[in-house]
């Protein structure tokens, strides 16, 4: 942990309910909060509780105006919304992706369980249907996860547990233990070639963006999987339901599209091996606790000098 030089702190609080300021105002002390927004400009650290509040203050464009900023908390976890503010070079950007890798992994999972244990299927045609395939046992399956931040590392923990054989596609060199294989993005084509199963759990970047089109889909195995709880905008949506209706691929559980939401009547809807829930994989039972407990943490080093967590290179992406 590194300490920094400290200077007087001031922290807006936008987004927060009463009793969630009262409770950091009597762990932290009142003062070193601004509660009013006309002294905006006077905050040193500005954290949304969510991504609501967090746009309304953009829309009032605090970032133009002369600011004495030097942390900001960029709500949730995507930030390919906000690359414009890496200009800013004086002001460290955090996000909330420590709070929800576990339920976003857990729901990974119940997508592809929704789709290998036919549970989507017998839901939609009724308990005495006619299955199209048997159900899919996981042991000695490969899974490859495309992204290997907290969600990936989640999902590779419980892909491991499911007897899987488990590969990692990441952009960063990491030192590997051997639990799982850890390849580079540059071997992404040879890699997804082998999978059975495909996790997406990778930020939206240019790098990403589209990655999965109708080429990539050709090179995946005839009856592979493919599973997204990043960003909608990593698969191409026509060249996905191109590849399902040909029968390239054999199945798709998506937390995200593109647009989202679908229109009701989109081709998505009408394949039968296809499961969408609607952007939840976030959401859990803990996610307040979790949010007002990581928030805690962030202030207490702010506070005392040092470094964040979950600090974000926005020209980076992640």
């Amino acid at each position: 942990m590194t300490k920094k030089n400290n200077s007087k702190k001031k922290i807006f609080l936008s987004g927060f309910k009463l009793h969630h300021k009262e409770n950091l105002y009597k762990k932290f002390g009142r003062s070193n909060f601004i509660s009013s927004k006309l002294n905006l400009n006077k905050a040193t650290a500005l954290i949304s509780y969510d991504r609501k509040s967090f746009e309304e203050l953009m829309i009032d464009d605090v970032l133009s105006k002369k600011n004495n900023l030097d942390w900001m908390l960029l709500p949730g976890v995507g930030v390919e919304n906000y690359i414009k503010f890496s200009k800013f070079k004086n002001i460290t950007f955090t996000n909330m992706r420590e709070i929800n890798s576990n339920q976003v992994a857990d729901h990974a999972f119940a997508l592809l369980l929704s789709i290998t244990r036919k549970l989507h299927f017998l839901n939609n045609k009724g308990l005495n249907a006619k299955f199209d395939f048997r159900p899919i046992e996981l042991k000695n399956k490969r899974a490859v996860i495309l992204g290997y931040g907290g969600v990936g590392q989640k999902i590779a923990i419980r892909a491991k547990s499911f007897g899987l054989n488990v590969d990692v596609i990441t952009n960063k060199s990491i030192y590997n233990k051997s639990e799982f294989n850890i390849y580079l993005f540059k071997n992404f084509y040879q890699i997804i070639s082998k999978a059975n199963i495909i996790f997406i759990s990778a930020p939206l970047t240019k790098a990403t963006k589209n990655l999965f089109n109708y080429k990539t889909f050709k090179l995946m195995k005839k009856k592979s999987i493919i599973i997204n709880v990043s960003r909608g905008e990593i698969i191409s949506t026509e060249d996905l339901v191109t590849a399902l209706k040909e029968k390239i691929i054999l199945a798709a559980g998506l937390d995200v599209t593109y647009p989202e939401k679908l229109p009701t009547n989109h081709d998505l809807f009408k394949i039968n091996n296809v499961i969408i829930t609607p952007h939840i994989a976030s959401i859990s039972s803990k996610f307040h606790s979790n949010n007002l407990n990581l928030i805690k943490k962030n202030i207490y080093r702010y506070l005392n000098g040092f470094d964040l967590i979950n600090s974000v290179n926005l020209k980076d992406g992640y």
